[in-house]
Parts: structure tokens; C-alpha cells; sequence
């Protein structure tokens, strides 16, 4: 008598076995072959190269109906279930080599897909369960989500871009889509003369990708980022802000649109919000993911682990503030604290927090949100940007009143702080004694690695003077200058680090402040107790290593 290993090397055998069903053909080998069906399917996993589904941890899986829907799942006795990262193909006929062929097709380039021999029963049972699950699964994801919202956005993929008609949405699904690939902060799509110019902005440079003649495009095009933001299409004679909110290759990305008038038509910004970085699912961005040395990271994580104070966070526009006050965050989210920001706007949701959007049509402002949150029992409060002086007094007294306050200020450096706040007459004994720490941070661009060579033009006499005003050695052989190649958009810069300046309040430097005591005293004092990093440390590093050329550094020295 044959064994099944045998009889499926017969043609005729294995065309009968294509004549059944999907659901059929497990259970006619069992039964064939007098054997079980868990030993069917280890037998069939040996010989088409596959997994069974006992090698998986159904626990930790959950399905993708959008990819094969409950319904589809049931007659087709396929399912598309995930873990983390991993995506699996359940199937009950591994015979089916035109089914799994497509979805290894369609999704393998993008994922790595697997694929499981699954008994017709334990298929049942196994898709019952998600059934029964699918709708308290659906229930917990519309709490952090608009599910009216979700089940109108758009999708974009290169599928969608090939197959879409219209010119002008292709053309602004192609912009949308090449920006997240190209890894993009920004998308500006400007209007001069009768021409469309639509720039990326990679590594804080302004990237010129795309450019359109005549007025037909320009016109189009801004009306159709409008219509994607819910903006006014037929006002274009004041600034309007939106924001947009597509699925690309089925990841939700955020968008916020800022339209401004000129003189030839309106240019649109759109600011690459990539919401599900830090929510819910997607893994925690933490501290040590923002590149900041040690140093700085020891100081963070002194502070995060006080009860009370403020942690004040300085720079310009764009120097990654609110990225790190959701780092921030993050190392301290453990679902124990109430946790409560205020933003303008909210730019990624973060599981387990209470994040407050400001609406100042709505009367909603910083100052007021912050007022109510107090009564809110909050543990931590993050406060998106201090701008005025009612905020800041109530961030004040919420630092010392036993809450532990988050923000940010628009501040040169550290010891400008002081200066900004009493532009705004906030009281200087209040903010002292609540402040714990401030940082400054900006981003600085980084030489490209494939371009850049040695610099033979720097002027020595320069150097000298650098090294004598800071008392330190520059390594002259390795400074590096930028050329431009097709790896860095011919920019010479290749990605950006934050460059950081801290300042460690204690009660002496406390003292300083209230007197107003002349900065190169509370310099020198910080710096002698080990209360004051100052960024040159960084930026020395990064210059002696070929790291940042002479004219980035020299655009950070005072």
C-alpha cells in the first residue's frame, strides 16, 4: 500500500486532490491515507516546504480582515492573521498555489509572509474565536481612533497611484507617497508665475523634486489639497489650516496643511505627521532612540524621576522640541500616573495619555485647558508652548504644587530662559524655584558619508583662535568639508543630530537668577559643579571625528 508521501508523486492523485474544495482536501487525505489529519498536515508541510500551524503562538495573533474579510476567510478556508512584525497565510489546502501565490504576490514584498497548513476544525474553531473577538478588537481601537473618520481615508499605494485616472490626484497621491520614501518633514508646494514647484524638505534642506508648467496645475493641485484637508476651495484670498489623514500602504499618516495667499495663487505646506510612531502597537520612541550622548541622557533621566518641578525645553521652530517632550513621555509611561497633555496642535497619539488638542475658536486656549486640567488630577502635565503670561504662571504653580510639568519656550539658550519670561512678566521667584532643569536643543546637519573629503581650505588662523577661546584642540586632519553627491540630494548633508545645552537648577544657581547676577558668573559657577553641559562638548566631538564640517559648527559657536 501506498503512503501519502508516495501517492502525491502521481499526477492523477494530486489532479484529484485540485478537484476538491478548499475546505475538502485535509480531511479526504485523513481519511485516504487512515491517517490523522495533524499527521496530513506534517506530512504536507515536508513536502511543499511549508509551516503547520502548530508552529505558531495563536496567542500573541491577531487577523487582518481588511486583507481577506470574515466572509472571504470562511469559504475560502484562508486567513491573514499577524504577530508584531510577522505576518502568516493560514491555510487548509496548501494546494492552493494560485491563492497563496497572490497574497505572496501582493504582501511578501512587503512583508514576510508565512505560510501555515491548518485542519479544516481547528481552522473553524480558530477563526470562530477571532469572530467573537473581532468586535471587542473593534471596540478598544475606537478609543484612541475616529472610526467615522478612519472609514473615509484614503488609501495610497503605488497599486492606487497606477491605477488612478484623474491627473491631478495622481499627481498628488505621487508627491504625498514619494515624501514618506523619501523620508521628507515637510512637502512645499509653491506657485511662481504659471508654475507649480513642489519642494521636500529631507534633513532640513529644501529639496526641489518636482516642477509643473502652467496654470491648469496649479491651480488644480492646491484645490485638491484642500479638498483632502475639508479646506474652503473657492477662498483664496486668506491663510487657512487643515489637516489630512491618509492610509499609505495601509499605515495611518497625519498631515497638517498650512495654505498661504502670494501674489501669483497659494502655496501649501504640508508637515509629515507620522501618527502611529509613538502610539499604540508601534514601538515606544525613548530617549536613547533621539541620539542624545550619554551625558545628556544622564541628566534626563535624573529629572524624570522627580515627583514635582518643571523640565523646560528651549530652541527655534523645528528643532525637534515636541519630539522630545513625547520621549520624554514615553520613559516615564508605565500606566500608573495620569499623564495630561495640552498641545497646538496634537501631533502623534500616545496610548494611556490624555492629550488635550487647543481650540482658540472654541475658546479653548493654553492657559484656560491648562486651568481645567489641574482639576483633573493629573500626575504629569505636558504643556505643547508656553507663549503667554497667564500659561506660564499656571504652569508655575502647577510645578510647585506637586506635579511634574513637561514644555517649551522659544529661547536662544538656556540662560536666555529668564530673559523670555520676564518679557512676559511672569514672576521670577515662582519660576525659579519650580524649574528642575532646562535644555536647549537644536538639529544639526551631518556630513554625507559617501561625499564628503577632507577640507584643505580651512583658514588656520581661524582655528587658533577657536581652540584659544575654548581652550581645546581641534584635530586638524580630520576636518571634513561637504561636496554633494546623488545619496544626499547634491546637498552634502546627509540626516541631522540634536546638539543639546543643559542647565541643572540648583539652589545656588537659583540664587544667581533671582539677583540677576551677569551670566559669566553663573557660567563659570555651573560649569565648576558639573550643573552646566554646554553644546560645545558636542560639537567639538562631532568636528573631531569628521562628523559636522567647519560651517555648521561655526553656525553653533557663539
Amino acid at each position: 500500500m501506498m503512503t501519502l508521501l508516495e501517492k502525491l508523486t502521481q499526477p492523477n492523485y494530486v489532479k484529484h486532490i485540485h478537484s476538491l474544495n478548499n475546505r475538502e482536501v485535509i480531511e479526504y487525505l485523513s481519511e485516504d491515507n487512515s491517517i490523522s489529519e495533524d499527521e496530513v498536515c506534517q506530512i504536507l508541510s515536508n513536502f511543499l516546504q511549508y509551516n503547520t500551524v502548530y508552529d505558531l503562538d495563536l496567542t500573541d495573533c491577531t487577523p487582518d480582515f481588511k486583507i481577506i474579510s470574515i466572509e472571504n476567510a470562511a469559504s475560502s478556508a484562508s486567513l491573514y492573521i499577524k504577530s508584531g512584525i510577522n505576518n502568516y497565510l493560514l491555510v487548509c489546502n496548501p494546494f492552493s498555489t494560485s491563492q497563496i501565490s497572490f497574497y505572496q504576490t501582493k504582501y511578501g514584498s512587503q512583508y514576510d509572509l508565512s505560510v501555515h497548513i491548518c485542519p479544516t476544525d481547528l481552522f473553524d474553531e480558530i477563526l470562530e474565536n477571532y469572530i467573537k473577538s473581532y468586535s471587542t478588537l473593534t471596540l478598544n481601537e475606537s478609543l484612541i481612533t475616529d472610526i467615522s473618520q478612519n472609514s473615509t481615508v484614503e488609501n495610497i499605494s503605488l497599486d492606487s497611484i497606477h491605477d488612478e485616472n484623474n491627473e491631478i490626484i495622481k499627481i498628488v497621491n505621487s508627491i504625498i507617497f514619494d515624501s514618506l520614501k523619501q523620508k521628507a518633514s515637510d512637502i512645499h508646494v509653491e506657485i511662481r508665475d504659471e508654475d507649480l514647484f513642489v519642494f521636500y524638505r529631507i534633513d532640513g534642506s529644501l529639496i526641489n523634486v518636482m516642477n509643473l508648467r502652467g496654470r491648469t496645475y496649479t491651480e488644480q493641485v492646491i484645490s485638491r489639497i484642500k479638498i483632502l484637508a475639508n479646506l474652503d476651495i473657492s477662498e483664496n484670498r486668506i491663510p487657512q489650516d487643515g489637516r489630512i489623514k491618509l492610509s499609505i500602504n495601509n499605515k495611518l499618516i497625519d498631515f497638517r496643511v498650512s495654505i498661504m495667499p502670494s501674489i501669483y495663487g497659494e502655496d501649501a505646506v504640508l508637515r509629515v505627521l507620522d501618527g502611529q510612531r509613538l502610539s499604540k502597537n508601534r514601538q515606544k520612541v525613548t530617549l536613547g532612540d533621539l541620539n542624545f550622548p550619554q551625558l545628556i541622557l544622564d541628566v534626563f533621566k535624573k529629572m524624570l524621576v522627580k515627583k514635582n518641578g518643571m523640565i523646560l525645553i528651549t530652541g527655534p521652530t523645528g528643532s525637534g522640541k515636541t519630539t522630545t517632550l513625547y520621549a520624554m513621555i514615553d520613559e516615564i509611561r508605565t500606566g500608573l500616573d495620569k499623564i495630561i497633555t495640552i498641545e497646538d496642535p496634537i501631533e502623534y497619539a500616545l496610548d494611556g495619555v490624555l492629550q488635550i488638542p487647543v481650540n482658540e475658536k472654541k475658546g479653548l486656549t493654553f492657559a484656560k485647558g491648562l486651568r481645567s486640567i489641574l482639576r483633573h488630577d493629573p500626575d504629569v502635565i505636558m504643556v505643547g508652548e508656553i507663549r503667554d503670561n497667564e500659561t506660564a504662571q499656571i504652569a508655575v504653580q502647577a510645578a510647585l504644587t506637586g506635579h511634574l510639568v513637561f514644555t517649551t519656550v522659544h529661547a536662544n539658550n538656556v540662560f536666555n530662559v529668564l530673559s523670555r519670561f520676564r518679557y512676559m512678566d511672569v514672576d521670577k521667584f515662582g519660576l525659579v524655584s519650580a524649574l528642575n532643569c532646562i535644555v536647549s536643543q537644536g538639529l544639526i546637519k551631518l556630513l554625507c558619508s559617501n561625499c564628503k573629503v577632507i577640507d584643505k581650505d580651512y583658514i588656520k588662523n581661524d582655528i587658533t583662535k577657536i581652540e584659544q577661546k575654548f581652550n581645546t584642540t581641534i584635530d586638524l586632519s580630520n576636518i571634513r568639508k561637504a561636496v554633494g553627491c546623488s545619496n544626499c540630494f547634491n546637498t552634502g548633508y546627509q540626516k541631522r543630530t540634536p546638539i543639546n545645552e543643559v542647565l541643572v537648577i540648583d539652589d545656588v544657581i537659583r540664587t544667581h537668577l533671582i539677583n540677576q547676577d551677569d551670566f559669566q558668573t553663573l557660567k563659570k559657577y555651573a560649569l565648576q559643579h558639573d550643573k552646566w553641559i554646554p553644546n560645545t562638548i558636542q560639537l567639538f566631538n562631532l568636528l573631531n571625528r569628521g562628523l559636522i564640517d567647519l560651517k555648521q559648527f561655526m553656525s553653533y559657536i557663539d
